[in-house]
Formats: C-alpha cells, sequence, structure tokens
C-alpha cells in the first residue's frame, strides 16, 4: 500500500503449504497527516500579566476524512485555516508554565511569571491512535511588570523636600 495516497485500501495475503492454502483479506485507512503552524499576535515587549494572543495555521489536507474524499471542497491543495477543532483535527497547546494543556483553535494565554517560556501547539488528527501528529514550538521571554519605589517624608510648608526612587522593568 502507498502510504503517500490516502484513502481506505484493501490488501489480501496468502499462505501456501502441505495442508492446503488460507488467504485473508484486509483494510488499511490512511490518513492525512497535518502540519502545526502559529504566531504570537501580541506586541513585544510582552509583560507579565499581559494577555498574549495566538494565531493558528496550521494545516491539514483536504481529504482528512481518511477516505479519499474531497471533503474540504479544496482540489489538491492545503485547506486554508479553519477553527475545525474536534472536526476533524484536535489542537492542543502547552504554554510552558504550570498550567494545563488547552484545547482550543486561537487561543488567548495570560503568564503570571517573568521568564523564558517554550509554546507547543500539537496539530492531531481525531482518529484515535492515528499516530498523525504534527507539532511547533516557539521560544518566548516574558519581562517583569515595572515596579517603583520612592520614600515617604513628612516636612514643614515652605520646605524642599528631596526623596529618593527607584524604578525598574
Amino acid at each position: 500500500v502507498n502510504t503517500s495516497s490516502v484513502g481506505v485500501f484493501s490488501f489480501s495475503v496468502q499462505s501456501n503449504g502441505a495442508c492446503g492454502m488460507i488467504s485473508s483479506t484486509k483494510t488499511v485507512t490512511i490518513l492525512d497527516f497535518p502540519t502545526a503552524d502559529f504566531s504570537l499576535l501580541s506586541a513585544n515587549p510582552i509583560c507579565v500579566g499581559a494577555p498574549i494572543s495566538f494565531s493558528n495555521t496550521s494545516v491539514f489536507p483536504c481529504s482528512i476524512g481518511g477516505n479519499g474524499s474531497n471533503i474540504c471542497n479544496c482540489g489538491a491543495f492545503l485547506c486554508n485555516p479553519t477553527p475545525n477543532q474536534n472536526v476533524y483535527a484536535l489542537y492542543v497547546w502547552d504554554y510552558g508554565d504550570t498550567t494545563a494543556q488547552v484545547l482550543g483553535y486561537n487561543p488567548t494565554h495570560t503568564y503570571t511569571n517573568s521568564g523564558s517560556y517554550t509554546i507547543q501547539l500539537r496539530a492531531q488528527h481525531l482518529a484515535v491512535n492515528s499516530g498523525c501528529v504534527s507539532s511547533k514550538t516557539l521560544a518566548i521571554t516574558i519581562l517583569p511588570s515595572p515596579t517603583i519605589s520612592a520614600t515617604s517624608g513628612t516636612i514643614c510648608s515652605g520646605s524642599n523636600y528631596i526623596s529618593s526612587a527607584l524604578g525598574a522593568n
């Protein structure tokens, strides 16, 4: 069976021996392979507490149903990305922090701590145990929120007050 073709294929096997011949016909379903891809829609720099938006640009070939039919109606080309969560595809996001993985097409996420993180998108065919999974990762750095510290004091009217202040980002 040619694995570059998508669809349901039948194959037969035979065994001949001294006690006779036996044969069996089986089928194999060959599914399309997704291509995971995404980008950040949020502007740099990305700071703690700011929501980050993602643009999922993952694609699945048209015969995603695995039966050779042109389900997406887009000829022999890859389909335009569509939010087909739980229809043909499953999109799993891992933000590289302590939050749970998220299912969704174009999610948003907010980091609560500064640091370096690796975001991963996994696009997979919905067929159980198909092995048709693709992933993309992107490393990002989340900057700390700005801070300021200044001294307070009490003075008499008409006097000058000198304070020290420190700010960081």
